[in-house]
């Protein structure tokens, strides 16, 4: 899967617990049991070979080992790392598990370098830390498919759980991965997003009157906490579910359904409160909290960082969040009756999520998935029922509902999952084996020098350049995983610790924008690595008191030639 995936580059400027709503479909709508179905048929397969549903695989497993597959080995597993953020989290997770303590101060940019920083993803960063220790970037690139190809795993899994429908729930499988290419990243997000989908799965069995369910949530989010900030949209789902059931208090007449909506919405009370002592639990404490509010409350950095823009949905992965939407109006068109509150206010919040953020598009492809995928079943369903359709119509409704029905009892057969777990070890042996397979390479995963100044790197590396170095946000998280501890950055894109004074002196540098001199000089920058095709380098390569030390096409390097700056004088 290959698609243009966003990172957190700077923008340069010059149910509720009711029955179902609806009628009850006709018997002979139900899903169709084999043996049922086929009056004289043979034994199902299970019973004659029981072997079988150890060893073939089911679309589960398939989903799984495709992702896999096309993450990792192709294209040479260069496709995760299309952002450098995974450098500094290399770096932090190895100096986490140094010095067995979480960081409470900046050590990665000589200009921040000791004031106070909330290394929000610790956890995870501890885990990238220990495998690149020990794998190296193919190790990186693993794990991350791995989490990806479980995650989408998964969705099918519960899709089917909501559905019964094998046609409807591959459909908005692959339309979701499709969507989530968009921002496909070695980086702790993808990680949230199987916590998100592990959150609604819970929420929905609670609301199908599985009360145990709601218990796991307090434990889930004392993970979830310290691995992303998306913690945040746990308490949100608990909100929605909790407001679900409101409204069915609200407006059902029924007394025993007004009682149950009255239950479910103390219970999530309660989880909710335990869900949010959960979120305590950090280094950080309450601090977090305050922090992450300020961050994505200001509208600078939301206007700016390009991750968080709105999507142009002139792209490939836009257009299948696109056609997600498209598929969740003709659900409520066709089956409105079978969506519930939950899954009305569900659909408008991930729609609104997605429209807001380009990065919020896989988790809101998720959440809209699970929301519809009963009653877009159940849409094909009514459709074999209407007179009004012509027959080559109505008779393809009837053929997809009967495929999907026997292709259901086939995977609920299937449970061995044995071949992906021997694709994954296979894969695990490859990577440790150098990403080498019989003497022939397969794996090598590296940050592609077309995007990122790997030689460039090498050269400051060669010379000795250390601190006081410019460059761009974008390109300093591979620097510090290259030139860590020896160089120190002027900026990285942890821009929720430089804030937002000091990031729009940055933008006004890279801008060559007026003042852009007092900038480099305050700052003490004797040395720049920036791309040739930004405003500074223009104006860098006319100006006396700089010259160009190395140039590769992608990154070109300036060294100044006048007299130090106060700031180097000092030091």
């Amino acid at each position: 899967m290959q698609g243009k995936t966003q990172g957190k580059t700077l923008m340069l400027n010059s149910s509720s617990t009711t029955a179902r709503l609806g009628p009850q479909l006709p018997s002979n709508l139900s899903p169709l049991p084999a043996a049922e179905a086929y009056p004289g048929a043979p034994p199902p397969l299970e019973y004659r070979l029981p072997l079988v549903r150890w060893l073939f695989p089911s679309l589960t497993d398939v989903i799984f080992v495709v992702l896999l597959a096309m993450l990792v080995f192709a294209p040479m597993g260069t496709g995760l790392l299309n952002d450098a953020d995974t450098g500094w989290h290399i770096r932090n997770g190895q100096q986490i598990v140094r010095t067995l303590a979480v960081p409470r101060t900046d050590d990665f940019s000589y200009s921040m370098n000791g004031k106070p920083w909330y290394a929000w993803e610790w956890l995870y960063d501890a885990l990238v830390g220990m495998v690149a220790a020990r794998l190296g970037l193919n190790g990186i690139v693993l794990l991350t498919a791995a989490v990806i190809g479980l995650t989408f795993a998964f969705l099918f899994r519960s899709l089917v759980a909501r559905s019964g429908d094998i046609v409807v729930s591959t459909l908005l499988t692959v339309l979701t991965a499709l969507s989530a290419q968009v921002h496909m990243l070695a980086r702790p997000h993808v990680v949230g997003w199987l916590l998100t989908l592990v959150w609604v799965r819970l929420l929905y069995r609670f609301q199908a009157g599985r009360s145990a369910a709601l218990w796991w949530l307090p434990g889930l989010m004392l993970v979830w906490v310290n691995v992303h900030g998306s913690f945040v949209l746990g308490l949100v789902l608990l909100v929605l579910f909790a407001a679900g059931n409101f409204w069915t208090y609200l407006t059902s007449r029924d007394v025993g359904n007004k009682r149950s909506a009255r239950t479910a919405i103390a219970r999530l009370g309660i989880a909710g409160v335990f869900c949010a002592l959960a979120t305590l639990v950090t280094p950080y404490g309450y601090k977090l909290h305050l922090h992450v509010y300020h961050y994505l409350s200001n509208r600078y950095f939301m206007d700016h960082i390009m991750e968080f823009a709105a999507p142009n949905f002139h792209g490939s992965a836009e257009k299948y969040f696109e056609a997600l939407l498209a598929l969740a109006l003709v659900a409520a068109l066709l089956a409105a009756r079978r969506l519930r509150a939950v899954d009305v206010m569900l659909v408008l919040f991930a729609g609104y999520t997605g429209l807001y953020a380009i990065r919020n598009i896989p988790i809101s492809s998720m959440i809209i998935a699970l929301a519809i995928a009963p009653a877009l079943s159940e849409a094909i369903c009514l459709q074999t029922l209407r007179r009004d359709l012509p027959g080559w119509l109505q008779g393809a409704c009837v053929r997809v509902r009967e495929f999907g029905a026997r292709m259901k009892n086939v995977e609920d057969m299937l449970c061995g999952h044995l071949i992906p777990a021997a694709v994954l070890v296979a894969s695990l042996a490859v990577v440790l084996n150098g990403g080498r397979l019989f003497g022939m390479p397969l794996l090598a995963a590296h940050f592609d020098q077309r995007q990122f100044p790997v030689v460039a790197a090498e050269y400051v590396a060669g010379h000795n350049i250390r601190d006081d170095m410019f460059s761009t946000d974008r390109w300093s998280g591979y620097l510090i995983y290259r030139l860590y501890p020896q160089t120190r950055l002027f900026i990285d894109d942890r821009h929720d610790f430089y804030g937002e004074a000091f990031v729009k002196d940055y933008l006004k540098a890279l801008g060559a924008d007026l003042g852009w001199r007092e900038v480099l000089d305050k700052n003490g920058v004797t040395s720049v690595l920036i791309p040739p095709d930004v405003p500074l380098a223009n104006v860098l390569k006319e100006r006396s008191d700089w010259k160009v030390a190395y140039d590769d096409g992608t990154a070109i390097l300036f060294v100044r030639t006048s007299s130090l700056t106060p700031r180097a004088i000092g030091k």
